[in-house]
């Protein structure tokens, strides 16, 4: 009879454990949580001459810029991989390249300002020539060990 009570007790801690342990998971903070945006595409020179990636530009800044002005105040980090990492090299004008009423400029340094974060893909910068000197103000050359942690620990991934 006392081990019976034993495993009924151990069982309805453990359960208890559990059901605390999925209520607080599902109403955590949101606040804490951490968002990556992974940027792939950037069209070099003329914004006319691929609207596809631009297109890709404009909404991955916006939902940057967006998710950082929510109530949820997540962190965000823009991690710019492949041809995506051109939009931290320092030397590409970014101020002629629209999205709608805002410039691509514009809303990379409203992003940055509010606190988002530009984390540039090592391997992909080397492949595009670029140093960690090339890269434009608040962007950041990441390193196999940041870039690991960045997307482990990411509670979400959008991919542009």
């Amino acid at each position: 009879m006392q081990n019976k009570i034993k495993l009924i007790s151990i069982n309805i801690i453990a359960g208890l454990f559990f059901t605390l342990t999925v209520y607080s998971s599902a109403y955590a903070d949101p606040a804490k949580q951490s968002v990556v945006v992974k940027l792939d595409s950037f069209a070099r020179g003329s914004w006319m001459q691929s609207a596809d990636e631009w297109h890709s530009v404009c909404m991955a800044l916006g939902l940057s810029n967006n998710l950082l002005d929510s109530k949820k105040k997540p962190n965000v980090t823009l991690f710019v991989n492949l041809e995506g990492v051109y939009l931290a090299d320092s030397l590409e004008p970014l101020d002629n390249k629209q999205c709608g009423m805002a410039n691509v400029d514009m809303m990379l340094k409203s992003f940055q300002s509010a606190g988002g974060k530009v984390l540039v893909c090592p391997g992909c910068a080397a492949i595009a020539g670029l140093t960690a000197t090339d890269l434009r103000e608040g962007a950041v050359m990441g390193t196999a060990d940041s870039v690991e942690k960045l997307f482990l620990k990411a509670d979400k991934v959008i991919d542009y």
